[in-house]
């Protein structure tokens, strides 16, 4: 009788245990998975702070307004304007991947492409855009075409 009592006993804090190690396993995965998204967040913060330097700098902005009034650019200047505009192609595909995957919020996809948007209605930019993606054409260059693509995905 006694060995069964403290078989029962037993086995009682042994299932206790298990499930106290399942919370303390759910609470590590829940903070690995926090650390993760920070870390996501530091990337991208770290990359908009790389595009928008570079976007203020004096000789950039002077290449932008030459581009916005429609002057001719050499080959040097083309290709600045072609690696910005890839810049903000590779922030773009991230934030709509982070967004894909649940963590970017419909707001942050709409800032990212709002401002791609505005920086492809200069004519050489949008030059470059036009050789992308159906997919990036729409989520770029219509009005409405985030909000679709938000829709469609349906978060």
């Amino acid at each position: 009788m006694n060995t069964e009592k403290a078989s029962h006993w037993i086995a009682i804090v042994a299932n206790l245990s298990v499930l106290v190690g399942i919370y303390f396993l759910i609470a590590e995965i829940q903070t690995n998975n926090e650390s993760n998204t920070i870390g996501i967040w530091q990337t991208y913060s770290t990359n908009n702070v790389q595009i928008y330097s570079t976007l203020a700098s004096d000789e950039f902005s002077s290449l932008l307004e030459k581009a916005s009034t429609g002057e001719s650019l050499d080959s040097t200047e083309n290709r600045q304007l072609f690696y910005v505009a890839n810049l903000f192609q590779t922030q773009s595909n991230y934030i709509r991947r982070l967004y894909d995957r649940g963590i970017a919020s419909n707001e942050e996809l709409i800032q990212v492409y709002n401002g791609y948007r505005g920086f492809a209605q200069i004519p050489a930019v949008r030059d470059i855009v036009m050789a992308r993606s159906e997919e990036t054409k729409q989520l770029v260059l219509e009005d409405g075409g985030v909000e679709k693509y938000i829709q469609e995905s349906n978060r």
